[in-house]
């Protein structure tokens, strides 16, 4: 299971929210990973793609608004995200998806740490600020 960790909270509760509710998505998937539950494992990663493009567009707004100097590296991480998360998508209609699944938690849940660790938190100072 993945879960949410207060380390992880970037001090703004809207953008919090947004993370807190990618980790309950990677939740779901965990389950349907475990349960073999192939149906529901299309609908969650389409539900992850979504929310994602949700929350970047959120936070590239918030960021853009504030004109924040970091965020077209975070814009290009973004496309990154999105581009290999389509890729796997794509790729769960022909191939394992049980595989593809487990494939996908771990490159979400990894990215999605590493991200919000390196790159959130260098914005949370100055929006709060």
């Amino acid at each position: 299971m993945v879960s949410w960790k207060e380390e992880y909270s970037v001090g703004i509760g809207e953008l919090d929210d947004q993370h807190k509710s990618l980790f309950d998505l990677l939740d779901k998937l965990s389950v349907a990973i475990e349960q073999e539950d192939k149906l529901s494992l299309g609908y969650i990663v389409t539900s992850l793609e979504l929310y994602v493009v949700f929350h970047f567009t959120s936070e590239e707004h918030l960021l853009a608004k504030h004109g924040y100097a970091g965020l077209e590296k975070q814009e290009k991480e973004h496309t990154v995200f999105r581009e290999k998360v389509a890729k796997y998508k794509a790729e769960m209609s022909s191939g394992d998806k049980i595989q593809l699944a487990g494939e996908i938690r771990k490159y979400l849940f990894d990215w999605l740490v590493n991200h919000i660790i390196d790159l959130d938190k260098k914005y949370a100072p100055f929006l709060i600020e």
